[in-house]
């Protein structure tokens, strides 16, 4: 009998062992106030001529769209749209499981006008038929490809992008290297490096009929979730560079 007790003992002891290893795991993840941890650059950019363009607002010709479009430009949509300076506005650790909702470690909603996480629309337009995809590939000369930096490769890994196209997510995640996993809430993929980018359905988006605009809505927020969203990171800023390129249903790119 004694034996017997002692031995439901160490059960319970063990399983609060446990209980308690996996609370400071969860808890270790979040750190608890994002200071400093702002956008301070972001660019975004087209590869492929005039045949693909964008912007944060829809328009009837294609010439109206830009090919590069700079942080000052999507800053001066979330300000009228959202209230708040995306570039000033620290983020801070959130998690979602739909790309709707985006909720504290506590449970809390955060408000979509907070900062907290940034949301803003692009608009595409084509002049073909074709599938876009994002691309770390640079253009000649130039590092322009998709990057994302930070003093420690943390923050970087921590940060997820998601691109919602007709209700569909595709969530970029930046530690996750070449791949894509179907998750309960979208398509989450990485990217290869630059000189060794390829063109295939891991890092396709959607596909846009010539002429046609599609709206894609990006946010933008720190995966409190994440190994490395730690209190080490809360102050150090990061900078954003998205390209986009567009190919036929082969994977090969539209001139």
């Amino acid at each position: 009998m004694k034996e017997e007790y002692r031995n439901t003992v160490r059960r319970t002891v063990l399983l609060l062992l446990i209980a308690f290893v996996g609370i400071v795991g969860i808890s270790f993840a979040w750190f608890t106030l994002a200071d400093f941890t702002k956008v301070s650059t972001m660019k975004l950019d087209i590869t492929n001529g005039s045949n693909l363009r964008f912007d944060v607002v829809a328009h009837d010709d294609i010439e109206d769209y830009y090919k590069t479009l700079s942080v000052e430009r999507i800053r001066d949509y979330v300000l009228g749209d959202h209230g708040y300076d995306l570039t000033t506005t620290p983020l801070q650790p959130v998690t979602t499981a739909d790309c709707v909702t985006y909720t504290f470690e506590d449970g809390e909603v955060a408000g979509v006008n907070t900062g907290v996480y940034v949301q803003f629309p692009l608009h595409f337009m084509a002049a073909k038929d074709m599938y876009v995809h994002l691309t770390t590939a640079n253009s000649p000369g130039n590092t322009d490809g998709t990057q994302i930096t930070s003093d420690d490769a943390r923050l970087t890994n921590a940060l997820r992008i998601c691109f919602t196209v007709n209700g569909n997510n595709y969530i970029y995640s930046p530690g996750m290297g070449e791949g894509a996993t179907q998750t309960a809430i979208g398509k989450v993929f990485g990217l290869n490096d630059a000189d060794t980018m390829v063109y295939s359905d891991n890092n396709s988006l959607f596909f846009i009929p010539a002429f046609t605009d599609q709206q894609v809505d990006v946010k933008i927020w720190l995966e409190g979730t994440d190994e490395g969203c730690v209190d080490d990171i809360k102050k150090l800023n990061f900078t954003m560079k998205f390209r986009f390129a567009g190919t036929d249903e082969d994977n090969v790119l539209v001139e």
